[in-house]
């Protein structure tokens, strides 16, 4: 909470008129502070910001002054609640739910202070948080948008295949249309906003148009047969078809189906009748094969094209032809049924019908008798209805919903003009579909709006509202110690109320207004003096509250009001607590290390005992305990500080390296820790408090003699013995060519200062010259006899335990 309240010291010092019996005299009379030297008065900043939080107010008075405190509103508290004296009280505020500022107040006795606290900043959630992806026909999506009821927002679209539907700008929470327009290229992406919320909307790609050519070669064959191919071409790779002969004699030598592009072999039969026409038809397409015959038979077929309504029907052609000659009638289009004269001899009929038109003109074939005739269809005239034309509503609103009647395939929308009514479903479609719609609450006089739905005008009424309000109950009595209630209002839907409180102690906690139906939550404050009445306005009505007197106020003191006790544990530490008979009290610690001993609870006088835990700290420490709303203190000492040790000595390797040793101690206790020895220095810290684990690092010792080092840690000695080095030999050179004639020879040792090492040799032409031993690095020499052999000769010394060879010359 963003305020802090400050108070100067302002009580002066009160002198007791007479003091308790058992000081100077036998009887007691004791006088208490009147009430103007008991005035209070309070200090703090009184702005609080949206978000709550904790603040301070300052309460100055008289030191034997008692005082209680109360909130005034159910988002402030306030602790203590009681106490005597100047005094800090600590206030904590909640957040502020509404984005309306809104006012609390706390009294001490009969001072009080006012608190304001910001509006809260308006926020928007949008239900559902995410929707499934959208097909590419698309459709309409229904979303409830909550916020606070004087939050105004304005519903944007991310593209413009997403189009709001209903008021561009609202308040409140509500409902929120958004039609999805139809795709026809890819999938595609974009959101809807309110605010900072938005929600993802994703649409499916749409189904690119496929078109087909389809032709054979050669298209006429002789009364032997033959084969042909078939060409299908299409305007996407992606499309997909099926190749279907509609004659028996007609047969394809290849695959019936396949996507994109295609060449397929079919083959003809013989003819042994007259002449014949038949087709191979691939989707909407097809390609016709006519072949002559052997027979005389000639065959006349006369329209040689007809035409049919969009909506359907039958139609016929005539064949003429010999008597004998036999024929058949087939359709080359889906769409084109033969439905009389499949087949016949001589003269006849062939009657087909023709499938409603729900697109663009079209054109398809049927074979008759080896001839091709064709049937026309134009396009289909769009037209709708919407029935009910109109709707009624009453001042509470409601929904509605009219069904569209329309041709398959065509397009239509759904629009208003007016933002008390919206469109939450159906704002566009195809053919027939239901339109829905909601229409707001009003408080004002009848309205009247036209909807525009699929070209159609739909008249929507809604009457007025008249507003009444009734309270329950009617009035309030509250008991002294304060508290809280409500008050029930009864109104029509729509119709708009306040409230507000007339007096200090009367404050209101819930909303300060409403719309329709709702609950007026109020808290009632303690009442210090007389009995009283106050008043709150709501809906433009009086509601009564009446507060019954205070009663007496008690007084509390403690002695004594400290105690001081050393590090050790305490068990009793008496305190007596003076009040009025019949005067309720309660004790609680304020730390986890005192509590109390029996009863923390009771009225009237009372002997107390608190009890103390040891302090294993070596700092003193203060704790205090609350009785009757009156603070005791607690002194303690602080303990001792010892320390331990372990291991107080060590042994190393001779290699570099570090050894540790353990400190315990009690926590707060400061140590150091120091080396006088060259070789030993500390790899971790030299200082520090409580228990801790000390680190020294070692230097490799190089002589082969074991040496002994100390280090001090809080003036104890840790003793350090690290071995010594091992003996390492280098024997330089290793291998000798001396002369045929006499000559002298030697050999370098290198070795650690103290490490021993001796020559030696199994050759008698190989004298070893003093030194012949050593200590640390040396040198051997020798002496090589010549070479009377007359060839040349080896032999070896061996040196610090190595060889060394010796090759002589002849």
């Amino acid at each position: 909470m963003p305020f802090s309240l400050r108070l100067p010291a302002l009580g002066a010092l009160l002198a007791v008129v007479s003091v308790l019996g058992g000081c100077r005299s036998s009887s007691t009379n004791v006088t208490g502070p009147s009430s103007s030297k008991c005035a209070i008065t309070l200090s703090g900043s009184t702005q609080v910001g949206a978000a709550g939080g904790t603040g301070t107010i300052g309460v100055s008075t008289n030191r034997e002054c008692t005082w209680t405190v109360a909130s005034q509103s159910a988002w402030i508290a306030v602790s203590p609640t009681s106490g005597q004296g100047t005094a800090t009280l600590t206030v904590t505020t909640q957040a502020n739910p509404t984005p309306a500022a809104r006012s609390g107040s706390v009294t001490v006795n009969e001072a009080r202070i006012d608190l304001q606290q910001a509006a809260a900043a308006c926020q928007f959630t949008i239900a559902p948080t995410s929707v499934p992806p959208v097909g590419a026909g698309g459709t309409t999506l229904s979303f409830e948008v909550t916020t606070f009821a004087t939050c105004a927002w304005t519903p944007t679209a991310s593209a413009p295949w997403l189009s709001v539907q209903g008021a561009p700008s609202r308040t409140g929470g509500g409902p929120l249309t958004i039609a999805v327009a139809s795709n026809t290229g890819a999938a595609r992406s974009g959101s809807i906003s309110v605010g900072d919320t938005s929600v993802a909307i994703a649409q499916a790609a749409g189904a690119a148009s496929c078109l087909y050519s389809v032709t054979t070669t050669p298209s006429s064959f002789s009364p032997a047969g033959g084969s042909g191919t078939l060409s299908i071409v299409t305007s996407q790779a992606s499309c997909s078809w099926t190749a279907t002969p509609n004659v028996p004699w007609l047969a394809l030598a290849g695959p019936s189906t396949g996507t994109g592009n295609a060449t397929i072999p079919f083959t003809v039969q013989a003819n042994g009748g007259g002449t014949r026409a038949g087709a191979i038809a691939v989707a909407n397409e097809s390609a016709s094969v006519t072949q002559t015959g052997t027979s005389a038979c000639t065959f006349a077929v006369t329209p040689s094209s007809r035409t049919v309504a969009a909506t359907g029907g039958g139609e016929a052609f005539d064949v003429e032809t010999a008597a004998g000659c036999g024929w058949t009638a087939v359709s080359n289009a889906p769409w084109l049924s033969v439905t009389g004269g499949a087949s016949g001899s001589g003269n006849g009929r062939v009657t087909f019908s023709a499938a409603a038109n729900q697109g663009d003109a079209r054109t398809g074939t049927l074979a008759i008798a080896g001839t091709l005739v064709s049937v026309n269809q134009p396009a289909t005239a769009c037209a709708f209805g919407v029935a009910p034309g109109s709707a009624s509503f009453g001042s509470a609103g409601g929904t509605a919903s009219f069904t569209v009647t329309g041709t398959s395939g065509c397009a239509w929308t759904a629009s208003s003009p007016d933002a008390w009514v919206t469109i939450t479903g159906g704002a566009s479609g195809t053919g027939s579909g239901i339109v829905s719609v909601a229409v707001a609450a009003t408080s004002g006089g009848a309205r009247t709006s036209t909807l525009t739905i699929a070209g159609q005008p739909v008249t929507i009424t809604q009457s007025g509202t008249t507003c009444t309000y009734s309270l329950a109950p009617a009035s309030f009595s509250a008991g002294a110690q304060g508290g809280s209630s409500s008050v029930n209002v009864t109104t029509p839907a729509a119709c708009r109320w306040t409230v507000s409180s007339n007096d200090a102690w009367l404050s209101v906690t819930s909303a300060g207004s409403g719309i329709g139906d709702g609950t007026v939550q109020f808290s009632v404050a303690a009442n210090t003096g007389a009995a009283r009445n106050g008043t709150l306005t709501i809906a433009g009505q009086t509601f009564t509250v009446s507060q019954a007197a205070a009663t007496p106020t008690c007084s509390y003191t403690l002695q004594p009001t400290s105690a001081s006790i050393g590090a050790g544990a305490a068990s009793s530490i008496p305190v007596a607590l003076t009040t009025q008979t019949g005067c309720a009290w309660s004790a609680t610690s304020n730390v986890p290390w005192l509590s109390f001993v029996g009863s923390a609870a009771g009225s009237g006088a009372a002997n107390l005992v608190l009890a103390a835990e040891a302090n294993t700290s070596t700092s003193g420490r203060t704790g205090t305990a609350t009785i009757a709303g009156q603070t005791f203190t607690v002194t303690q000492a602080g303990s001792a500080c010892t320390y331990t040790i372990a291991p107080t000595s060590v042994s190393a390797p001779s290699t570099a390296g570090t050894v540790s040793v353990n400190l315990t101690t009690t926590a707060g206790c400061v140590w150091t820790a120091s080396s006088t020895t060259a070789w030993i220095t500390f790899g971790g810290a030299s200082s520090g408090s409580g228990s801790a684990t000390v680190t020294v690092s070692l230097a490799a010792n190089t002589d082969t003699q074991a040496r002994i080092g100390t280090f001090t840690i809080v003036g104890q000695t840790v003793t350090v013995t690290q071995a010594g080095a091992a003996c390492v030999y280098a024997v330089a050179p290793t291998t000798i060519t001396a002369p045929a004639v006499q000559s002298t020879q030697f050999v370098d040792v290198t070795t650690a200062a103290g490490c021993t090492w001796v020559a030696s040799t199994a050759d008698s032409w190989i004298t070893l010259s003093a030194p012949a031993s050593g200590t640390g690095s040396g040198r051997a020499n020798f002496a090589i006899a010549a070479n009377t052999t007359g060839s040349p000769r080896q032999g070896q010394v061996s040196v610090a335990g190595q060889t060394v060879t010796i090759s002589q010359q002849q």
